[in-house]
């Protein structure tokens, strides 16, 4: 069956980037729209490919000499139009890299600061400033900010407190304000936003729901209110949200009844749409659409590819079309995207949570 996709596109078959791949790729686009794309490659170094100026793929290479990786990098592209990459290294320490220029390649490797206990999420507050979250080897939730939009300099992190597991997710939200989100000591979904745009005070943790296992990820909808995806612990994709006006989160969540193998992730596609990809039982890719923009409401989901042995990681590419970038079976860098082509419209109903 075809995957859900967005009307006027349909979705091609898989093709590779090369290389060895483990974890999940962390992608950016750089300040012209072209994607790139960052992963641990053999012997974990840090990886990656990038699309050329006509949309075609370079093949999988070493970007960082001596770095070294472990778990999956993250990537953001900052106000100033230079990509930023941070990872956990071997020693727990939060490592970080930017392009030298705009669309260029990147400079040296620098620690942060030391005592990862998980992977970093990178978020760009208002001002345009990085921002990196991270759970601490002591359990805490913490941040690590910029110190200025055109500076390698950041600030000494900060503890957020709580107790956090895995790795967190962040975003902002279309009033401004970061949302982080983890899971708690007990399998809890917790949120903390931020008490204004660029604020370094917290409104402090609030406690959504149960039953997360993992795969926290947290994105914008068309109204700019953050949407939440998880896999549930008895296998389901499952979401929450905020509610209208941003004021905090609703505690309800909705459901995707298949059975995952991996954590969904979630991207926005040009229709306003959020579609939500996974690996399904058997190394299916999976993807599964709102009904219509801002719809509580979702297709069933539908067969992409198979052959994934890695969790898979969207995104949206400067002409509109959707890629998916995941590991095969064989170890390689494989991706999936959209075409233009002539496709039906799906339609729906549904809309945002009330408030309160």
């Amino acid at each position: 069956m075809a995957g859900a996709t967005t009307a006027g596109m349909r979705w091609a078959g898989p093709r590779s980037l090369g290389g060895r791949f483990t974890g999940e790729a962390g992608v950016a686009a750089n300040a012209d729209g072209r994607l790139y794309v960052f992963h641990r490659g053999e012997g974990d170094t840090l990886r990656g490919s990038w699309q050329n100026r006509d949309l075609s793929w370079t093949r999988d290479r070493e970007l960082v000499p001596d770095a070294r990786v472990v778990g999956s990098p993250a990537a953001v592209r900052g106000r100033d139009g230079r990509i930023h990459v941070c990872w956990r290294d071997d020693e727990s320490r939060l490592m970080r890299v930017r392009q030298h220029e705009v669309n260029g390649a990147f400079g040296p490797p620098a620690p942060l600061t030391t005592g990862l206990s998980g992977d970093p999420v990178l978020a760009l507050n208002a001002n345009g400033r990085v921002s990196v979250f991270y759970a601490g080897i002591e359990g805490s939730l913490w941040e690590a900010r910029q110190s200025g939009l055109d500076s390698y300099d950041w600030n000494t992190p900060v503890s957020l407190g709580g107790w956090a597991r895995g790795r967190p997710a962040a975003a902002r939200a279309g009033d401004g304000r970061v949302s982080v989100v983890h899971i708690g000591r007990d399998d809890e979904a917790w949120t903390n936003t931020q008490k204004g745009p660029d604020a370094a005070e917290w409104e402090g943790f609030s406690r959504v729901t149960g039953g997360v296992r993992d795969g926290l990820h947290v994105l914008p909808d068309c109204n700019g209110h953050l949407d939440v995806h998880y896999r549930a612990e008895g296998g389901e994709s499952r979401w929450f949200g905020q509610v209208t006006g941003y004021g905090g989160f609703s505690t309800t969540t909705y459901g995707l009844n298949t059975h995952l193998a991996g954590s969904p992730r979630s991207a926005l596609a040009c229709d306003g749409r959020q579609h939500v990809f996974a690996r399904g039982p058997g190394g299916l890719l999976l993807t599964a659409a709102q009904q219509r923009p801002g719809s509580l409401e979702y297709g069933e989901f539908t067969e992409l590819a198979s052959g994934a042995h890695g969790d898979p990681v969207p995104a949206l590419g400067r002409d509109g079309r959707l890629f998916v970038f995941y590991g095969g079976e064989d170890g390689t860098l494989l991706y999936v995207q959209q075409e233009f082509a002539r496709n039906g419209r799906g339609g729906a109903t549904g809309g945002r949570f009330p408030e309160g």
